[in-house]
């Protein structure tokens, strides 16, 4: 398979468990970076009141509507980051920067997996997420699934549902992983590796840099499903950095204008049971070693054969 880190160690770490931990950023990036994002001016000011769309009492910059705001963002972040992922990760690019602030007493986020931000899951995709200040069970850190990575063939796209959604409670109560971390350690992240958090019960803000990370040679996409659409597939949508500045959720309700189309795949995801979930999780190896061998056949547009795949994984 590709290679996703440099350190062979790291790799095979994330490979196991879905996630690897680093130093990151020094104190003084951490303290520039904190400088800098009190000077800027989100449209929701980093306290969202949950009236939005996505219901959102945490601060994302992606979901704020100040485009601004939202492409200085990127600048700042991609210009300090840049370099110092080059060193880790194995020519990779940024697709996504943005700063996720949790204000004390807010900021619940349900179990759930990033988006699909390439077309074909062989391909790796990460998160890079960074606090910037400490961060662990008191103040709402990340906690993710241990191995959950590629267990499913599933699509995480814009307002649909989780494959775990009938057991959310489960995955919070017996099957989650903490992460504590200090300010400017990070967490770099399989983003089909589910993962969730608990409200900033502290009494200061819970601020975090995170990173969107794609295969340097891959094309950016997210997949988009019309309601409307009697076929009920998805269509694929090739995306940048740009496309994330430009838009926000509430504009993915519908097909976004002038962006590029690369092909539809059926939406055969399905919602799992408890003890589905469990049987898939004991697959789980056997799974991701039949996906980066090349087991799992694609189509002539780069997109996995995922109703084929289902039904392996299912018999």
């Amino acid at each position: 398979m590709r290679a996703i880190f440099r350190d062979e160690q790291k790799q095979n770490e994330f490979m196991r468990k879905g996630y690897a931990q680093f130093p990151f950023l020094s104190a003084n990036d951490v303290n520039h970076l904190l400088a800098e994002m009190k000077e800027l001016t989100p449209d929701d000011r980093f306290d969202p009141d949950g009236s939005a769309i996505c219901r959102n009492t945490f601060h994302s910059s992606f979901l704020d509507t100040n485009a601004d705001y939202k492409q200085k963002t990127y600048d700042l972040i991609s210009e300090l980051v840049g370099p110092r992922l080059k060193d880790i990760l194995a020519d990779y690019k940024i697709l996504l920067c943005q700063f996720v602030v949790k204000p004390p007493g807010k900021g619940d986020l349900l179990p759930h997996q990033n988006w699909n931000f390439v077309r074909n899951h062989k391909n790796t995709t990460v998160t890079v997420w960074c606090p910037l200040t400490d961060v662990g069970v008191s103040n709402g850190t990340l906690r993710v699934v241990e191995a959950s990575h590629k267990i499913s063939p599933f699509i995480a796209a814009p307002f649909l549902p989780n494959y775990c959604a009938n057991f959310e409670a489960e995955i919070r109560e017996k099957y989650s992983t903490p992460i504590t971390l200090n300010a400017g350690e990070c967490v770099i992240f399989d983003d089909s590796l589910l993962h969730w958090s608990e409200p900033n019960r502290s009494k200061e803000s819970r601020d975090v840099m995170v990173v969107e990370c794609i295969p340097a040679e891959s094309v950016g996409t997210i997949f988009f499903f019309d309601r409307e659409s009697p076929e009920n597939e998805f269509e694929v949508l090739e995306v940048d950095s740009s496309f994330f500045v430009r838009n926000t959720p509430d504009r993915l309700l519908r097909r976004p204008p002038n962006v590029n189309g690369l092909g539809f795949v059926p939406n055969n995801n399905e919602l799992l049971s408890e003890a589905q979930f469990l049987d898939l999780m004991g697959k789980g190896e056997d799974t991701r070693n039949k996906l980066y061998n090349g087991e799992i056949t694609e189509d002539s547009n780069g997109l996995m054969d995922r109703l084929k795949f289902w039904k392996h994984l299912m018999n």
